[in-house]
This record gives C-alpha cells, structure tokens and sequence, in this order.
C-alpha cells in the first residue's frame, strides 16, 4: 500500500498532502502530514520492526508521567505511526541562538522524571553493548574512514582500557535513561519539555543522559556552565548523595563511552549507508573524548584521539563530504 493510500485510510478524506523530512541517524522515514483539520507526523519504521514495537512500548511507559507526541493511529502491519506534529519548537534551535539556563534546568529537571520511571521490564544496557558500541569509534572512525594505522598492541591496549571504563560505568548507580537525550530529540513547548526519539530507552548509569544534553554533539556550552548545570542535577536528584567531584568522575566517564559511540555511528552512516548528514559533527564530539581522556588511565583512547582530530583538520576532510 502506498503513502497516498494508507493516509487516505487513516484520516478517511483524500484531503491532505505530505512531504518527506529529514530524518534521524536510524532506517526510519518521516513525513510530515497537513490536513484541513490538523497537523501530522507518519513515521514508518517498515526496516526497523524492533524500534517500532519499542516505541509503541515506551511511549505508553513514558506518557505517564512525561511529555511526548500524542499517537492518533498506528498500522501493525505496515509499521506506522501517525502521530502529533509538534512543530517548530526545537530546544536545538532555542539554544542555538543564545545560552538558557532555566531551560537546561529544566531539561535536567525532565531527566530526574525519567529516572522515576519503574525499572520493571525495561532490559539492562549490558557490558557487551557498551563495549560493541566503543568498537564503533576504533572500527569506522579511526581505521575505516580516517586509515589510521592502529597496530594490533595498540589495539589490544584500547581494549583493555575500553573494558576498565566499561567496568567502571556499570558500577554507577543505575536508572531508566532515555538513550538519545540530545537537543534534536527535545521540543519546548507551552514551558513544557517534550521528547521523541525514546524508542532504545535501557537501564543505565544516571550520568548517560545529562552527558547527553550537557556535552551535545550538536551544540556547545562554556565548560563553567557544564559544571553549574551538572551540580545543579546532583543538588537536585533525589537520589543517592555524592560529592560533586565524584559526580564530575562518572559523568565523564559517561561521556566518554557515549562520544564514541556518537561518533562511531556518524562514520558508519557514510561508510554503510553513503550518508553524510551528520559527518559534520564529529569534530565537535572528538574534542569531546579528548577533553575527558586528557590526564587519565586512558590514554591510548586520548592519543588516537587526537591523532583522528588532527587529521580531520589538517586534510580538510569533512568539507569534502
């Protein structure tokens, strides 16, 4: 059935016109949907079965409690959804134009509310996913995209260290983390925090999130207003109380293992799927892994590191894309 025809089906008028638009990191295709009554957004997840059974699965563990795009239909079939059109409200774009403090307080404030969320029957971020996810970083980045050479000592040494932050991570305290909590993913809407994209939620560190929005690839913030805003989540989580400088120790190594999934993936994306849509943002997320490898046990991670920056700006590289 094509677009025409199962919107036809849905809204039961022929009424409407829809476009595509750009979509995420993921195989899904987005449509926006304008009819004489409303405003729609189609998702069609037809390559991506598990992450539309997720989403139906989350969106009713979240919506208790959070905000999220109200669900008119869905075809179980076909894997689609037609949802809420939440417009032109994105936090990337509010952010982009100048520094919000209250807003970040409340995008932290919204990450305390997912953490509330009951554990029950949500899977556990695994060591092995954590360390797949690492891989993505040496594997496509360094030696794929950039041909770095990485000699097999060397590579055995990034494992060691990639298993000892890996260690370290699972024995932070655990909650339910939304997984892809970044500006692109956030709407403010009516003084309201909405999100999507929520679809790979897990059991993790209570770090992986706030590193999410607070050292976003797509946007920078002064490392001053990092520091504010992760104290102001560590005075305000109802949780177990740590000193700031033991909150600051595993939010970077949260950060860590995230940046280099993040930017493991965005390579992928032009290795396997010719994509060169976020290409653009890895330079802002090595500088990342640089900064919180800087001065640590693992220095191989910061040295090819900083080996894969400079050559990102010493070729040129990512305009030729």
């Amino acid at each position: 059935m094509s677009i025409d025809r199962l919107l036809k089906s849905m809204l039961n008028t022929d009424d409407f016109h829809y476009s595509a638009i750009k979509g995420d990191a993921s195989k899904r295709k987005f449509y926006k949907v304008t009819s004489k009554k409303n405003k729609y957004i189609l998702m069609d997840s037809s390559q991506e079965i598990r992450s539309y059974r997720n989403y139906l699965k989350f969106h009713k563990i979240f919506s208790k409690n959070l905000n999220l795009p109200v669900i008119y239909q869905k075809n179980n079939k076909r894997n689609i959804i037609l949802m809420e059109d939440l417009g032109v409200k994105l936090i990337n774009d509010k952010l982009k134009k100048s520094y919000n403090e209250k807003l970040y307080e409340k995008l932290i404030l919204n990450i305390i509310e997912i953490q509330k969320t009951p554990k029950k029957d949500i899977y556990l971020f695994t060591k092995d996913r954590y360390f797949r996810e690492c891989l993505l970083y040496i594997n496509y980045l360094i030696t794929d995209l950039l041909k770095i050479n990485l000699s097999t000592k060397d590579f055995k040494q990034i494992q060691k260290e990639i298993e000892s932050l890996i260690q370290n991570i699972y024995n932070h305290k655990k909650f339910v983390i939304h997984r892809d909590y970044h500006s692109k993913n956030l709407f403010y809407i009516n003084k309201r925090i909405f999100m999507i994209d929520f679809q790979d939620a897990l059991v993790a560190s209570e770090f992986y999130d706030i590193c999410s929005i607070l050292k976003d690839c797509y946007l920078d913030i002064s490392a001053n207003q990092i520091e504010k805003l992760l104290k102001f989540y560590c005075e305000n989580s109802d949780f177990e109380k740590k000193s700031f400088d033991a909150c600051f120790f595993e939010f970077n190594e949260s950060c860590i293992q995230r940046h280099m999934k993040a930017a493991g993936i965005f390579a992928r994306l032009l290795i396997k799927e010719k994509r060169n849509s976020h290409i653009k943002y890895i330079p802002r997320t090595v500088n990342y892994i640089i900064e919180e490898t800087n001065n640590t046990k693992f220095s191989l991670i910061n040295k090819y590191s900083t080996l894969v920056r400079d050559k990102l700006n010493a070729s040129n590289i990512i305009s030729s894309w």
